[in-house]
């Protein structure tokens, strides 16, 4: 069996592993406090959200996209710092793909550590989304958060029907 693991923008290329080749990585629903911070997380992302294009009836990985941008060209003394960037936008966009697809969030821990990641309900398929935001924010690959999502969908609609591939 296989499981398919994107980590950020790119990864979908060098971060596709089959199980065979890494440990088992432990994957755990969260607790009632780690869902309460993603929520109060995302809710703060959305306020960034605003500040950054203005209020709308709802954004995209592109919006966010934009926002990342506009806070690497920011100059303000007052802008967010990169780690609150990162945890709000990072769990904004985990909330945003998890609206639009049948997605869920999880404690992903494995030999590196743990992260909170998203995976999909019926496959092996995660995402890390503040990875993601943290690779556009920081590393300055722009576009990474709507690439991210587009390969995220790719490996989705690839292998949902794919006996090869494990699910839960």
């Amino acid at each position: 069996m296989k499981r398919i693991v994107l980590m950020g923008f790119f990864s979908f290329i060098s971060g596709l592993f089959p199980s065979s080749t890494h440990s088992e990585p432990l994957i755990s629903a969260l607790s009632e406090v780690q869902t309460h911070e993603i929520k109060v997380m995302s809710k703060q992302g959305k306020e960034i959200m605003v500040k950054y294009l203005g209020e709308k009836v709802s954004y995209t990985e592109d919006d966010i996209d934009q926002v990342v941008i506009k806070w690497r060209q920011s100059e303000k003394t007052n802008k967010e710092s990169p780690d609150e960037l990162i945890g709000n936008l990072g769990a904004y966009l985990g909330e945003l793909l998890i609206a639009n697809h049948d997605l869920a969030w999880c404690m992903y821990e494995d030999a590196r550590g743990n992260d909170y990641c998203i995976t999909h309900k019926k496959i092996v398929v995660h995402t890390f989304p503040h990875s993601t935001v943290y690779k556009a924010a920081i590393e300055g690959r722009e576009y990474a958060i709507k690439d991210v999502s587009n390969a995220l969908l790719e490996q989705i609609n690839e292998h949902l029907d794919d006996p090869e591939i494990k699910t839960h």
